[in-house]
């Protein structure tokens, strides 16, 4: 995750990247000084929004699942069981979504422990 996180960060300051690619062809001018060029369809505003709802929700649900474990909340737990779940759904085709599950089944695992113990 912090790899592409760096990736996509290097290739807003890229004078060689294209953003807002709808298909076609991209050309390069000769003065330019680039090798090589990359494209994305997508636009500088809508990865800039990607990378803080998908990652700045991956980190808070972290984030509020560790005070959970902290302070022994069970609500926290969830909420960062539910987060961290939700977080997943972009990252299914990745496989990445892994990283993500795992710690919220621990979250939800570490809830119901103290649900449990509770009681």
């Amino acid at each position: 995750m912090t790899a592409s996180i760096a990736t996509g960060l290097l290739s807003l300051a890229d004078p060689c990247a294209v953003w807002g690619t709808a298909g076609g062809s991209v050309t390069i001018a000769k003065g330019a000084g680039c090798s090589s060029i990359v494209s994305t369809s997508q636009t500088i505003p809508q990865f800039l929004l990607m990378m803080a709802i998908v990652r700045g929700g991956i980190l808070a649900g972290a984030f509020v699942g560790l005070l959970g474990i902290l302070r022994s909340r069970p609500a926290f737990l969830i909420a960062g069981f539910v987060l961290l779940t939700l977080e997943s759904v972009p990252l299914l085709f990745d496989w990445l979504f892994l990283f993500t599950l795992l710690p919220a089944g621990i979250f939800l695992l570490s809830a119901r422990t103290k649900l449990l113990s509770a009681s």
